[in-house]
């Protein structure tokens, strides 16, 4: 199943958003650290109820240092624990091929070179493991002493009493057992720290942002994000990047191709952030300049893409980079 399926069928709450933000982070990352962030943004838009708390206690801790020590914020570590029981990205883990002929506890025979596995989507969904396994209930590996003040009917916590962390391995099949323990455990402190970003960021930059946004703004804006990380594209798979530009594979895997590539994306990347620069600055006259040069690029993509046969490619660059200059020649961002 596709992803973006799996986030359909969860509920419509925020999915946009989700997809948006997955397909930014998985381009060029490994997939399980990127999926369990996406999965946990989608838990707060369809649980929206504990977006209070969390956001209480990323101000407390944040004022505490957590940014240095990486300790505390038992909260988000239970939230992001219960969107991955709820949702895991396998359904099976600790996988292991037997050396020997072995019988396991239960009575079954494993030969030797036969894989074995263990199933964490179904003991995740147990209830001999978990109390009423098929409720999201985010607070449910949190320290009891520190539910006092939360409503905990609203919140719906079944299970108090049996704090984990994340990053347990013990009884907690997401990470694999015994000395085989995935090394992505430290990657669940990076999602905590990219939440608290979120948390941090999103609330300011919103509030500058929107605060003279009007409907016309949108495109300028899609415009400034598509240059500012696709520009970062090249960085992480530079061949990659090539081809979705449109060019042919004999181009894309040609080394110096690639570092040429590289330097003219970071150009892009930063006209993107001037972009954002002088709109947050409120400085839409100038985001329209821009948009005006922009037409120059376009042109330019279209040529080459052209000349290299591509073009269906050289017909849809000419006229983005027509459409967006025309933007900016008419002024539709400062437009009143």
């Amino acid at each position: 199943m596709h992803k973006f399926d799996r986030f359909d069928k969860r509920g419509t709450e925020g999915t946009p958003l989700v997809r948006t933000l997955c397909t930014l982070l998985t381009n060029h990352i490994p997939e399980i650290l990127p999926d369990t962030i996406c999965f946990a943004v989608h838990d707060l838009c369809l649980y929206p109820e504990y977006i209070e708390p969390l956001r209480k206690e990323l101000e407390s801790l944040l004022r505490d240092g957590f940014e240095q020590t990486g300790k505390g914020l038992p909260l988000l570590d239970s939230f992001i624990k219960e969107s991955a029981r709820t949702t895991p990205v396998e359904s099976m883990s600790t996988r292991r091929q037997a050396l020997q002929p072995f019988v396991l506890s239960g009575g079954w025979k494993v030969e030797a070179g036969d894989m074995i596995c263990t199933p964490a989507r179904a003991m995740m969904k147990d209830s001999v493991h978990f109390a009423a396994p098929q409720e999201f209930s985010g607070f449910r590996f949190v320290e009891p002493e520190l539910l006092v003040d939360l409503d905990r009917h609203r919140l719906q916590i079944p299970q108090p009493g049996q704090p984990h962390q994340l990053t347990d391995a013990t009884d907690w099949q997401v990470w694999g057992t015994g000395r085989m323990v995935c090394p992505g455990t430290r990657e669940a402190h990076k999602s905590n720290r990219f939440l608290i970003g979120l948390a941090r960021l999103i609330p300011s930059l919103v509030g500058i942002m929107f605060a003279d946004f009007a409907l016309r703004h949108i495109p300028p804006l899609l415009v400034a994000t598509a240059l500012t990380f696709g520009g970062l594209m090249p960085f992480f798979n530079a061949e990659y990047a090539i081809l979705e530009f449109g060019l042919p594979k004999r181009i894309a895997v040609s080394k110096p191709a690639q570092s040429v590539m590289i330097v003219s994306s970071a150009r892009i990347t930063a006209i993107g952030i001037a972009l954002f620069t002088f709109y947050l600055q409120g400085q839409f006259e100038a985001v329209d300049t821009i948009l005006l040069i922009l037409g120059y690029v376009g042109l330019v993509d279209g040529y080459v893409c052209w000349l290299e046969g591509v073009p269906g490619k050289a017909i849809f660059r000419t006229l983005s980079g027509t459409l967006i200059a025309a933007w900016g020649w008419y002024g539709m961002t400062l437009s009143r």
